[in-house]
């Protein structure tokens, strides 16, 4: 009778135990899917929001808190390269993402007065990127040239 007990006691606990483990599991899987579906619907908002570059730049970041200053001066890296002098340093057209760019200096006329009182004509040309994709362009101001 002893024995009896004994071995409905164990069966008790063995029955017991694997329940517990079931609810503990059921209860973390809950919160599993409930966490996923969460980071899915974060995910899918800045998917709508963010261009494709701007994504691949921020997953490229190998999951270090970038600051607003470390995001710009990666979207610039990406964009431009000061050290170039081709098309004003941009790599690619920073409204659309093109790399169709063109450097046709934009020409200026500066007219002076000559040594007989006459007017002189002399062209001023001031370095300009176009994109051929959609248009935006970029020049080099006058106070810039002169620095």
């Amino acid at each position: 009778m002893i024995k009896v007990l004994m071995l409905t006691d164990l069966f008790l606990n063995i029955g017991i135990s694997i329940i517990s483990l079931l609810c503990g599991w059921l209860i973390a899987h809950i919160y599993y899917v409930k966490g996923n579906k969460l980071k899915k619907a974060e995910y899918d908002k800045f998917r709508k929001i963010l261009s494709s570059d701007v994504r691949d730049i921020l997953l490229d970041s190998n999951g270090k808190n970038l600051s607003v200053q470390d995001l710009i001066a990666l979207l610039k890296a990406r964009v431009k390269d000061d050290m170039d002098t081709d098309f004003l340093g941009y790599k690619v057209c920073p409204k659309c993402e093109s790399a169709d760019l063109n450097n046709n200096p934009h020409v200026e006329v500066d007219y002076d007065v000559g040594d007989a009182g006459e007017l002189v004509n002399s062209p001023i040309f001031i370095p300009m990127v176009t994109c051929e994709s959609c248009g935006w362009s970029k020049r080099i101001d006058e106070h810039d040239l002169l620095d």
